[in-house]
């Protein structure tokens, strides 16, 4: 059974990310070849453009997430440090 969910999130990852480069790839090409009204310089900035958003994208939701992990480890830390103290403190006063 966990094999059918497995494929089942390899086959979504891997058509997600067709989907992402097969319209980055036409997007980049309209760009290119059909927008007049841009110079060289703007239609290079554009296609960068497209093609960076999903890679600082994902680098931003890594290092959110590795920031929000390190406070929740911290977090986890701090109320054990507080149980703690807290058991020795009635066991040293009692």
């Amino acid at each position: 059974m966990w094999v059918t969910k497995f494929m089942t999130i390899e086959v979504l990852l891997w058509s997600g990310l067709a989907l992402v480069l097969t319209l980055n790839l036409i997007v980049s090409i309209a760009v290119a070849l059909n927008s007049p009204e841009y110079l060289g310089s703007q239609k290079l900035y554009k296609i960068l453009f497209v093609w960076l958003v999903p890679i600082v994208g994902a680098i931003l939701v890594w290092s959110f997430r590795r920031i929000d992990r390190a406070e929740t480890l911290s977090t986890a830390e701090r109320k054990k440090s507080r149980e703690w103290s807290a058991e020795n403190d009635s066991w040293f006063h009692g």
